[in-house]
């Protein structure tokens, strides 16, 4: 009995301890209804900032304008003929996973990817939209 009674008394001082360590007494708060609120600072350092965004900055964009795809091969060349003879520019073709993609412009910027965007729906390609040149 005394040998239980020793464990027990062991055993309740060792999962205090236990316990305890398992929260943070500096950064936290009691309220007196019991709520705990835990409070962490984070810090960063502005260099880190400026570091990371001089490599957002340098990201290059790829841009271009996609006036439509095709699965036959017919009938993306005759769009390609109305494309060139509506904007009056070059109209590439890229053929990829059996779809024939036509696209005009390339751009690294989306505001001047977006207002080539513009004109050309304003020359009746309405569904034609911005899109990753990759």
């Amino acid at each position: 009995m005394k040998i239980s009674l020793n464990y027990f008394v062991l055993l309740s001082i060792s999962s205090t301890f236990i316990f305890s360590a398992c929260t943070s007494s500096d950064d936290s708060k009691e309220w007196d209804d019991g709520l705990v609120v835990v409070v962490d600072t984070v810090v960063v350092r502005t260099d880190t900032i400026k570091t990371e965004l001089k490599k957002v900055e340098s990201i290059k964009l790829n841009l271009t304008v996609q006036l439509a795809a095709f699965v036959n091969k017919d009938n993306a060349d005759q769009y390609v003929i109305d494309a060139r003879e509506r904007l009056n520019t070059m109209v590439d073709v890229k053929f990829t996973k059996g779809i024939y993609k036509i696209t005009v412009g390339k751009f690294d910027d989306s505001d001047r990817a977006n207002a080539y965007l513009d004109f050309v729906k304003s020359k009746g390609f309405e569904d034609a939209f911005v899109n990753n040149a990759n």
